[in-house]
């Protein structure tokens, strides 16, 4: 169940990481509240149980790079 939600928390940060790649700025908005749900989803996470340090690195890998955008207005 642990792994489970680890994945589904990187799912969320890697298609957030896919959409700063679109020119549009829907897609900017849509991949800023895709890496707050899976932020909020880690602190869920972790207020339930403490993840093992692999799974915790991982996620800090996922979450640590900065978004990049190039929003061009149409």
């Amino acid at each position: 169940m642990i792994a489970e939600a680890v994945r589904s928390i990187q799912s969320q940060v890697k298609l957030a990481r896919m959409l700063e790649q679109e020119p549009l700025y829907i897609e900017y908005l849509m991949a800023v509240s895709l890496e707050g749900i899976a932020f909020y989803s880690l602190v869920r996470v972790l207020n339930v149980t403490t993840l093992p340090n692999e799974d915790l690195i991982v996620l800090q890998r996922e979450f640590s790079r900065p978004m990049e955008y190039d929003i061009r207005v149409v």
